[in-house]
């Protein structure tokens, strides 16, 4: 009887670990884990880990000067556009925006050849990004990394790969890496990307101008 009793609490132990390993984790550390919900049958969250000491400012963990908030493991993300992506969890759809980078806006020229970059460099890779900051919109701002699932040693740091590559500004207004400085410096000098452009205009100068547009035209308004 007591070999019976041990046996079927062993077969119970193997049991619930498998269904925890099957389980995915979801992008909130205080819900129960539960399969994520799917953005076109694809992105997928699968694991966030919050850094200690973030939230207290203790946490000596940087990237670009910025304390890390958390490392987040994501698969199959939908691209957006040059430096934002979209990632589901049980919770609902996650949204990233690229760290110190600035790509150009899709109505702007390169601005879809920036989106189909980003895709062309995450695709089949597994994708991890360290959270930074959260923006005006909610967004997650993160630095990400890709490599391939059977070369962890190849990664690519894909926001300066986007300016190294001349698809993104770096975004002077947030960030004072002198890597990227130096990165988008040699993608100008080389004519690559939208520096093959002649006299491109940065995102953000492209904004402003919409906004003043925008201010102008609803002043005028009767």
């Amino acid at each position: 009887m007591d070999f019976l009793r041990i046996a079927l609490f062993v077969v119970f132990l193997v049991a619930v670990v498998a269904w925890r390993n099957w389980m995915p984790a979801t992008i909130g550390t205080n819900v129960d884990a539960q399969p994520d919900a799917q953005i076109d049958g694809q992105a997928d969250v699968v694991a966030v880990e919050p850094v200690n000491g973030a939230k207290e400012g203790t946490n000596d963990l940087r990237i670009d000067g910025h304390p890390i908030m958390s490392v987040i493991s994501i698969r199959n993300p939908q691209i957006i556009d040059g430096d934002s992506i979209r990632a589901s969890s049980f919770t609902g759809p996650v949204e990233f925006r690229l760290a110190s980078i600035d790509a150009p806006e899709l109505s702007q020229p390169f601005g879809q050849r920036s989106k189909k970059y980003l895709q062309s460099i995450t695709a089949g890779k597994e994708l991890t990004a360290y959270q930074t900051d959260t923006d005006q919109y909610g967004r997650r701002v993160v630095f990400v990394f890709a490599s391939l699932p059977d070369r962890a040693n190849e990664t690519i740091e894909v926001n300066a790969q986007m300016v190294a590559d001349g698809y993104a500004w770096h975004a002077i207004r947030h960030s004072s890496n002198s890597k990227l400085t130096s990165l988008e410096a040699n993608a100008r000098a080389a004519r690559l990307g939208l520096w093959e452009q002649s006299g491109p205009i940065a995102p953000w100068e492209f904004r402003d101008t919409g906004k003043r547009q925008r201010l102008s035209t609803a002043k005028s308004s009767p």
